[in-house]
Formats: structure tokens, C-alpha cells, sequence
């Protein structure tokens, strides 16, 4: 990633929010402009105590969200697979309480890897 990535995630949170409703366990999908970055990477954090994010849908309300999915997407058309591919697993309520009770980060790798194949290598 480019030195400004992170700058530019957190301005584009503030302008477009990336809380997604759901039930707990909530998440957000932070991200940035494509020609930010370098290499196409995913980074998941999971949260014991969970942190607001805006919600996409409505700015004035908050969400409650455990789990982070950051993505840096190298081009400009991988966004949207990437974006459908996420919203498979923020749909599975098993899958996302089976991320948020993952031990491992293998554990967790082993449970996203799926829905992402194709799109990393």
C-alpha cells in the first residue's frame, strides 16, 4: 500500500460509511481507492469489545461492529468481486460467528479462505 492508504480510509469512512447492518455479529468493510495500492490484500481483525462504525445505509446511526474486513483491492474492477464475495460472508450468520470465535488466525483463514479464492492469487 501507498503511504496515503490509510489517511485515505479513514476520509472515505467519514464520507461513505462501511458499517453493514446485520445482526451480531456486525461488520465493516473499510477501504480505499484502488491506485493506493500496491498488491491485492485482505486483512480480517476480529473484536472482543466491539467499535461504532457509521452505518452505510443511514450516517446518523452506529453500528456495533466485531468484525473488520479491510480490503485493498490493486484493480479498479476487483472491487466489485471482492464487494459481492464479502457481502456472501457477511450474509452467513454461522460463518460470521464461526470468524468472530475463530482461535487461530489459520482457524480464520481456513474459514474465509473460500469465499476469496480466485481473487488473492
Amino acid at each position: 500500500m501507498k503511504k496515503d492508504y490509510i489517511n485515505a480510509i479513514k476520509k472515505r469512512e467519514m464520507e461513505y460509511p462501511t458499517g453493514l447492518p446485520s445482526k451480531s455479529p456486525a461488520v465493516a468493510i473499510p477501504h480505499a481507492d484502488f491506485n493506493l495500492v500496491n498488491k491485492t490484500t485482505v486483512a480480517v481483525g476480529t473484536l472482543e469489545t466491539p467499535v461504532e462504525f457509521h452505518d452505510m445505509e443511514d450516517i446518523k446511526k452506529t453500528i456495533p461492529v466485531q468484525i473488520v474486513i479491510m480490503l485493498a483491492i490493486g484493480e479498479p474492477h476487483g472491487q466489485v468481486e471482492m464487494l459481492q464475495r464479502i457481502v456472501g460472508i457477511i450474509q452467513d450468520e454461522k460463518l460470521r460467528n464461526d470468524i468472530l470465535n475463530a482461535n487461530t488466525s489459520e482457524e480464520l483463514l481456513n474459514l474465509i479462505e473460500p469465499s476469496l479464492l480466485g481473487i488473492l492469487n
